[in-house]
């Protein structure tokens, strides 16, 4: 996902220059070396904080509450947020007419509010994370899917068994426990944060499951 959104991104942000707007863009780096770093960067033509800078970027992720990439944060001169997840506004402002993207006066009502792409690439990354530390495909902790019909052959099956489904067509997220003997938990504000709080919960086991019918 970033290898495609970054070059979007920088399209954005030499216009935003070209245009006069007093703003800069500084890159916190998830990458896994200082080779990976340097190749990525190459192709960025903002600010970055120096790949030997862990503990900063660390420090960056738990302060904006970073859980998946990209992500971007728009803070204001004085450093407070104007937003804490601008990532899906560039796609729809390539010229940067609303910069800085902070809560809009009026939304258009069939744009996503969900920023699903990203709740799905922070689903994939977890499910990279549970495929890399299990000893085979078959014994992982947790394995991920979705669907985007809720008439579908087994999602229909899956949620027509829900005693507590949320009402209306919103996203809702689920977690099923099936050696558990089929209980369930359902979150119904589908957001990224969300991915990584429900395993931690369900983890710690604070979490109440319920039966499937």
């Amino acid at each position: 996902p970033c290898q495609a959104f970054t070059p979007n991104l920088a399209e954005t942000y030499n216009k935003m220059k070209a245009a006069g707007k007093d703003f800069e863009i500084i890159f916190a780096s998830s990458d896994s070396n200082q080779e990976q770093f340097d190749s990525y960067y190459a192709e960025m033509p903002w600010l970055a904080v120096p790949y030997s800078d862990r503990e900063r970027k660390e420090s960056l992720s738990r302060v904006f509450g970073i859980t998946g990439i990209p992500s971007l944060v728009i803070l204001s001169p004085d450093l407070s947020v104007v937003s804490a997840n601008a990532r899906g506004r560039i796609g729809g402002d390539p010229e940067g007419n609303e910069f800085p993207w902070g809560p809009r006066t009026l939304t258009n009502i069939d744009e996503d509010p969900s920023d699903a792409n990203a709740i799905m690439d922070e689903m994939r990354a977890q499910g990279q994370k549970y495929i890399d530390s299990a000893a085979s495909a078959d014994s992982r902790e947790f394995i991920f899917y979705y669907s985007n019909d809720t008439n579908g052959g087994v999602s229909s099956q899956i949620v027509t068994s829900f005693e507590d489904a949320p009402a209306g067509d919103g996203p809702m997220m689920i977690l099923l426990d099936i050696p558990a003997g089929g209980k369930y938990y359902i979150h119904s504000e589908a957001s990224v944060s969300a991915v990584k709080e429900i395993i931690d919960s369900y983890k710690a086991g604070s979490i109440t499951l319920s039966q499937l019918q």
